[in-house]
């Protein structure tokens, strides 16, 4: 089951990964012009957008998220930035301006018709046709999207009665830190990825925690495609400290 799923994740990198993101076909939806006889939303969508086939960035958020299930950690975290519109340029260099400071929900090639679209879709892949973006707001996206960073790329997830830590992250990431809010108190979440200290942990898990200095005794998560996070009850959490130590051995 395993190397089926990695089986599949490979074909969509491979046929549906453009420089712009991932997108929801390979190939152009089949148009004709003149009076429809069957309804296609394809073929009646007013514009060469998101609707036949281009980049819909829910989607490319859920194929993220699918990375980060499967502990594709390099993958996941560089795919935030190619639908980010903040500096998109260095992750897309064939982006088009964008509105930096809002959401959009597609990323378009900049073709004239449905014509040159389905004529030259190939250009799309090659990154020889610009691509800009599509609805400029959109409210759901951000949400969708933060919850993606810190749920399933920082791993930090709240239950009724336990935190769960599964982060996902590249080796560079080292020594990132988080201050958020759990269960009612700021804690500040550091990474420590691989490094020089995870050796003093003397731990061979994946994941060990610490609050402060002290070792958290937690519970490991299931996960069907790789070893899984923890979880670390409430009644943990609650006590005096401030910082959480995310020591994690990348395989």
């Amino acid at each position: 089951m395993i190397t089926e799923i990695l089986n599949t994740c490979s074909i969509l990198g491979k046929e549906l990964k453009f420089p712009d993101g991932v997108h929801l076909m390979n190939r152009p939806a089949s148009y004709k012009g003149g009076v429809s006889k069957l309804f296609k939303r394809a073929e009646q969508a007013a514009n060469v957008g998101r609707e036949i086939s281009l980049l819909y960035t829910h989607a490319h958020i859920r194929y993220l998220e699918a990375c980060a299930k499967l502990g594709d950690g390099t993958t996941a975290w560089d795919s935030l930035f190619t639908i980010n519109p903040v500096l998109i340029k260095q992750s897309v260099p064939t982006a088009c301006l964008r509105q930096s400071n809002l959401y959009f929900s597609s990323s378009d090639g900049m073709f004239m018709d449905r014509y040159d679209f389905s004529e030259n879709f190939d250009k799309l892949k090659s990154g020889d046709i610009p691509v800009k973006a599509g609805w400029r707001l959109y409210s759901s996206g951000p949400g969708i999207y933060l919850n993606q960073l810190v749920s399933n790329i920082l791993g930090i997830r709240f239950l009724p009665d336990a935190l769960v830590l599964d982060p996902v992250l590249p080796a560079e990431l080292n020594g990132l830190e988080l201050t958020l809010a759990c269960f009612g108190k700021e804690i500040t979440f550091h990474y420590h990825i691989n490094s020089e200290e995870n050796a003093n942990t003397n731990s061979s898990e994946r994941l060990t925690v610490y609050a402060d200095d002290t070792l958290i005794d937690s519970e490991t998560m299931p996960n069907p495609y790789r070893k899984g996070g923890i979880k670390i009850s409430k009644n943990t959490l609650e006590k005096d400290f401030s910082e959480i130590n995310i020591f994690v051995r990348l395989p």
